[in-house]
């Protein structure tokens, strides 16, 4: 099957599984890869973290190793090793597409509400009583005395 006697169809099919499984893998990483800065993301911004998106994140990366693996460590028939590397792909991508659409759907339902809350207190002049505007405030306090302090420090 493998070597000198090997086949135009057989070289045909595992040069496309072989293409396959790299791009594949390489785009299931990078989604998964791309899943995490979100989940940072919404760390950084206070925001819950549900601990299905960490689990279904780490799955997508051990997903597309244990299958890069499987495929490097197993070669059996390259018609059907391609129909495997075809379905398992497409599964791979799909549970990705699958995972962003809801993050978007969880985002319009509960995040884009709490942004349009923000913006209509803003609107209406009561920033100041809010956790955002008490935060601002905050940091506004620590530049004035940054600033006190540096003009102290010039006059001496």
């Amino acid at each position: 099957m493998l070597g000198r006697d090997m086949g135009m169809g057989t070289a045909l099919f595992r040069g496309l599984e072989v293409a396959l499984i790299h791009m594949g893998c390489s785009a299931v990483v990078a989604a998964a890869f791309m899943l995490a800065v979100r989940e940072v993301e919404r760390l950084r911004s206070q925001l819950e973290i549900m601990r299905s998106d960490v689990v279904k994140t780490v799955f997508l990366l051990m997903a597309a190793l244990v299958l890069h693996v499987l495929h490097n460590m197993f070669h059996f028939n390259p018609l059907l090793q391609f129909a495997c590397v075809i379905a398992a792909m497409g599964a791979l991508l799909a549970c990705t597409y699958f995972y962003d659409v809801d993050m978007i759907h969880r985002w319009l339902d509960r995040g884009l509400d709490k942004q349009i809350s923000l913006l209509q207190t803003i609107e209406e002049g009561h920033l100041d009583e809010t956790p955002t505007g008490f935060f601002l405030e905050s940091i506004k306090e620590s530049f004035v005395m940054v600033y006190a302090e540096s003009c102290i420090g010039k006059s001496k």
